[in-house]
């Protein structure tokens, strides 16, 4: 219901973080009638910013539905926009478009859109997709990862499925990108080329080239992954490697990560990485989590890089009528173990 544009367009008009800590705060999502959503939330801080979004979409059809959005976020710039995203299919070809409008207090409005066409056929798709983002678009509740920007990108994929022999499947996907700035730099562009095969043993083989210029600096690497038992997440292994060129510089990116269940509905996993990169980068992160019941799942999560530790704690029970609950003890998205405690209801009617 907060997902207000198409995550492969030109970027997230409402993105949570951009709400600062509040003193009071309200949300209401769901469906009015069977085929009309809306999503409203509100917060305030006292003695500083206030901020609103507001989401309805309308379901025409299985193949049509479009939505209309708005956010307001009040504080020193007064920051406002106003948006919407449409989809329309026939047959095996499908039509997007979305635009939103931007402004604050004393600047001119500024705009940002997209407009892409879809093919979507038997183990195929491809996309072709062209975007614009003025040089000064900003909304404050937004996360617009790139601006001053127009052009598009080239995505396809086709996926062979073998009825005998070792091998299950092959699936190559492929792009091509390239976005230049409002005085004609190009600013991002490149392509990229991947394959994989995925044999009958449930072992899956992967390598991909790719090479990119952004703002002038070059990305050339070539990535490797080899992963045993991909479709049982309850006994995996998967290796990765990518190595090259990384904004000019020689890169190593490597590690693996693995997941077992113990014993009933307890599941261990574990994540290893290194970048090597102006320096040398580890993370391992652990996790353990107890489904308790059908209901309940307990988990917990240590994070280890060379920032420092962080664990947290969490429990979840959803699933049923009523309310769905969710406690934390930590917080995730810290780079150290931090005292805090969060507990969130959610009340469906």
């Amino acid at each position: 219901f907060f997902d207000l544009t198409d995550r492969f367009g030109y970027g997230r008009m409402f993105y949570s973080r951009r709400i600062g800590e509040f003193d009071a705060g309200t949300k209401l999502y769901g469906k009015t009638t069977p085929t009309v959503g809306i999503g409203a939330m509100f917060t305030t801080k006292l003695d500083g910013q206030k901020a609103a979004v507001l989401n309805v979409s309308k379901t025409v059809s299985a193949k049509e539905n479009y939505n209309i959005f708005g956010t307001i976020n009040d504080d020193a710039n007064d920051n406002h926009s106003l948006g919407f995203e449409y989809f329309k299919r026939v047959g095996l070809i499908g039509f997007s478009a979305g635009a939103s409008v931007e402004k604050s207090n004393g600047t001119k409005t500024d705009t940002a859109g997209q407009v892409a066409v879809t093919y979507e056929g038997q183990n195929s798709f491809a996309i072709a997709r062209y975007q614009w983002v003025t040089p000064d678009f900003a909304p404050a509740l937004g996360f617009i990862p790139w601006t001053n920007r127009r052009g598009g990108y080239f995505y396809g994929n086709k996926e062979y499925e073998l009825r005998t022999g070792p091998i299950r499947s092959i699936n190559i996907e492929g792009d091509y990108t390239e976005f230049r700035t409002y005085d004609g730099v190009v600013q991002e562009g490149g392509w990229n080329l991947n394959a994989n095969i995925a044999t009958r043993k449930d072992i899956q083989f992967g390598i991909s080239k790719s090479r990119y210029t952004y703002s002038g600096a070059l990305d050339n690497t070539t990535s490797y992954f080899l992963g045993f038992n991909v479709s049982n997440r309850f006994k995996q292994l998967n290796l990765f490697l990518t190595e090259g060129i990384q904004n000019d510089k020689p890169s190593r990116y490597y590690g693996f990560s693995t997941s077992y269940r113990v014993v009933n509905n307890l599941d261990i996993a574990w994540n290893q990485s290194v970048l090597q990169l102006d320096g040398s980068d580890r993370q391992s992160i652990m996790t353990i989590s107890y489904q308790a019941s059908p209901l309940d799942l307990i988990s917990s999560r240590i994070a280890v890089s060379d920032v420092g530790t962080n664990a947290y704690l969490s429990y979840r029970r959803t699933g049923s009528t009523g309310m769905d609950w969710f406690l934390i003890l930590g917080d995730p998205n810290a780079d150290k173990t931090t005292n805090r405690v969060a507990l969130k209801a959610v009340w469906a009617f």
